[in-house]
């Protein structure tokens, strides 16, 4: 069976397009993570490929390294940076100001935000 691409789904269903409807938070980890992914690999959209990413890595994505990311068809050194950066920039924010963040929802929310914010400077 043939795999969905995001852009055969419904507006509403699409990860990004959600996002700046409802927000963040109203995002399943699988959806934000297919944000900062932006793109799927061969016949694999972005959310099953994010699906497979938490799949294997699951608690511990906070904590992968750009090789690990890598070692999944279709991501290459550009996304698995992306993915790296946005969850350096959310732990920075959460030593910073940890009460703030998690008013916010937690990391998986911030690194939400930091999709948003590329989404809106892209």
């Amino acid at each position: 069976m043939k795999s969905k691409r995001i852009k055969e789904l419904p507006g509403f269903d699409r990860p990004r397009e959600k996002l700046m409807a409802k927000g963040p938070e109203a995002l399943s980890d699988a959806e934000l993570l297919a944000i900062l992914l932006g793109s799927g690999g061969r016949g694999r959209s972005a959310l099953e490929l994010a699906s497979l990413i938490l799949k294997r890595f699951g608690p511990r994505l906070d904590q992968l390294q750009v090789e690990e990311l890598k070692s999944f068809e279709g991501v290459g050194l550009a996304k698995a940076c992306q993915v790296v950066a946005a969850f350096e920039l959310a732990r920075r924010y959460l030593l910073k100001e940890p009460c703030d963040a998690v008013a916010m929802g937690g990391i998986m929310a911030l690194a939400g935000r930091v999709a948003l914010v590329m989404l809106l400077t892209a």
